[in-house]
């Protein structure tokens, strides 16, 4: 299931708690301001995964996520999510959903 589309099930913002699991494929912006991107491939366990999102009323949901992961060697590689990130096993997800009052 894609996180973002937890805002279009009648959330006006969610909030990324944490995250745990696998993942194959990450594409990743080394910092906010930065439009260069890094392709990862192989196995990365997921250490942090954080991030929010507020759906807009004409814009759809703006916000971000931003991740740090192991590699298999126990480097860590890290930065904001510019892509998909493909899961390689069951991943689990906390996250907090707010709806309108």
């Amino acid at each position: 299931m894609k996180v973002i589309s937890l805002c279009q099930q009648g959330a006006e913002a969610i909030c990324i708690i944490s995250a745990n699991g696998v993942i194959s494929n990450a594409k990743l912006r080394e910092t906010a301001s930065s439009e260069d991107t890094s392709t990862y491939e192989g196995l990365f366990e997921i250490l942090t995964l954080c991030g929010s999102f507020i759906l807009g009323s004409n814009e759809g949901a703006s916000g971000g996520m931003s991740v740090s992961l192991a590699t298999q060697d126990c480097r860590v590689i890290s930065g904001g999510v510019a892509g998909l990130l493909i899961a390689a096993s069951p991943v689990n997800v906390v996250v907090g959903r707010f709806l309108p009052a």
